[in-house]
């Protein structure tokens, strides 16, 4: 089993799913466990834009990447991290530590950063 498979396995990785379910239920946005090379170990749902490109190399050396920093950023500050990916979308990165380390994150997003327009109110 590799290192990162073995991350996810723990004693706590039923609820690390219970919790990724619960949020992805609640906000219907899509969430993935990664290793901290930003590589995914399991993910609930998938980013719509994302799989339109599923044959492509370099966009997923690149998200690849994106996640990486994305947790490693979060667990510098303790805390979740936003920012954007490659192809512009909302992430929210959450980091997973043991013993201090940081082992991987949770990872969501899939929102455009365009401004919503609301209706006005008279």
């Amino acid at each position: 089993m590799a290192r990162a498979d073995r991350t996810y396995q723990s004693r706590n990785g039923a609820t690390l799913r219970k919790l990724a379910a619960d949020f992805r239920e609640s906000t219907g946005l899509p969430v993935a466990a990664v290793d901290r090379e930003g590589r995914e170990t399991w993910s609930l749902g998938a980013c719509p834009l994302c799989e339109h490109t599923t044959g492509s190399r370099v966009r997923a050396a690149a998200c690849r990447g994106h996640r990486r920093r994305a947790i490693a950023e979060a667990y510098r500050w303790g805390e979740p991290a936003i920012s954007f990916c490659p192809l512009g979308l909302v992430t929210l990165a959450v980091p997973l530590a043991r013993d201090r380390q940081l082992t991987g994150g949770l990872v969501s997003g899939c929102c455009t950063s365009a401004p919503r327009q609301f209706p006005r109110q008279s």
